[in-house]
């Protein structure tokens, strides 16, 4: 591995700090005059220039050249920029926000996901949760990313015609639509989790 110098980190950390411009729709982005895409834009450059100063090119070089020609990026920049952007995106803004929300509910806080929606139970004291956490590290930490999750909901889009019923109306959507689902409501749903 490498050890990244202070402006490297602090690149890298934008992934975490950023994390919010990430998801905001193009209407809000447009509002926003694209400061804030911009500075999106800005960090995976950045983040590329990383693997450039390290000299990691030949290791994209050498993943695109071992995929199916039609998944081969051209030019491979576009694949260390993807890579980059899952790796950032997921691995150290997601990260980050999950060891936030274990450090929250060590202290009965709760995270991003409003209080409301978190019920400690018989875990009301910072003494009870460090000895949960010291008890099954592991379990509770799974506890914490079901009950407060570093990704709240995701968008795919529908392929095919979909019929829905929402609050007693029928809906119909059209292939290509952008489908949001809640992963953070998802989580408590009682028949599954007690």
């Amino acid at each position: 591995g490498e050890w990244l110098d202070d402006p490297d980190a602090a690149t890298l950390a934008g992934w975490r700090t950023e994390a919010s411009a990430f998801i905001l729709p193009r209407l809000v982005q447009r509002f926003a005059f694209n400061l804030l895409i911009n500075k999106v834009k800005k960090l995976r450059i950045d983040t590329v220039g990383i693997i450039e100063k390290l000299k990691l090119q030949q290791t994209f070089i050498d993943m695109n050249n071992s995929l199916p020609s039609r998944w081969q990026r051209s030019p491979v920049v576009k694949l260390c920029d993807e890579i980059m952007y899952v790796i950032g995106f997921a691995g150290i803004g997601g990260t980050s926000a999950a060891v936030e929300s274990v450090a929250a509910f060590l202290q009965v806080k709760s995270g991003e996901t409003p209080a409301k929606y978190i019920d400690f139970g018989d875990y009301n004291t910072a003494d009870k949760m460090k000895a949960a956490f010291a008890q099954d590290p592991d379990a509770y930490i799974r506890e914490t990313c079901r009950l407060d999750p570093p990704v709240t909901s995701a968008t795919g889009v529908l392929k095919e015609v979909t019929e829905v019923s929402l609050a007693g109306r029928d809906f119909t959507f059209d292939p290509g639509l952008l489908n949001q689902y809640v992963l953070s409501m998802a989580n408590r749903d009682p028949s599954v989790f007690t």
